[in-house]
């Protein structure tokens, strides 16, 4: 009681004698207790005890009152509203939706299955991509198109290819890899 007064006149000694006593204290009382999902243990005691500090004025310092009593009834009163709020934003009403927005959307957005899935204008890009790179490398030499395959691909070394392509010194491949590598560059320019 002797600190609550204390906090009342603001010490800060007292504050953080009561701060030390209460967070534990409170944090097993939310165990038991539903939190917004938003919201750890933590962030409800913070802002318990923000109320506490904005309204310490209140609590009457006197034979029979508790202030262990008074900050866990701001405690629940705070979770309570916080739960409200979190219902409210799960009952909220959807945003505006555009006038020339088709029936199947969303503020005009068009409804996606699965929205991690790739974007169709993504597939066709990636699609175009692969059909230039390999009519850009149709032309090349059965080896050279292997090391590329290879090394582009399948991110294979050097020492690893020249092993599948029967070749001595990867030196050699590395040098047969750029120059490819120069010539399908040079054939793909339209594509940044």
């Amino acid at each position: 009681m002797a600190d609550a007064g204390g906090a009342q006149r603001g010490d800060p000694l007292s504050w953080a004698r009561l701060d030390e006593r209460l967070r534990p204290w409170l944090r097993g009382i939310l165990a038991s207790h539903r939190l917004p999902l938003a919201h750890s243990a933590d962030d409800v005691i913070s802002i318990t005890f923000a109320h506490v500090y904005r309204d310490i004025w209140r609590f009457k310092v006197e034979p029979g009152s508790s202030f262990r009593t008074w900050v866990l009834s701001i405690m629940l009163n705070r979770i309570a509203s916080l739960v409200k709020m979190e219902n409210a934003q799960k009952r909220k009403a959807p945003g505006e939706v555009r006038i020339d927005a088709d029936i199947d959307s969303e503020g005009g957005r068009a409804q996606v299955a699965d929205p991690d899935a790739e974007p169709a204008s993504m597939l066709a890009r990636h699609a175009e991509l692969a059909q230039d790179f390999l009519t850009a490398i149709a032309d090349l030499d059965p080896e050279t198109r292997a090391i590329l395959e290879l090394r582009v691909l399948n991110d294979m070394e050097f020492e690893a290819i020249a092993e599948v392509v029967g070749r001595d010194k990867p030196d050699t491949v590395r040098v047969i890899f750029k120059r490819a590598m120069d010539r399908v560059r040079g054939r793909m320019r339209g594509h940044t």
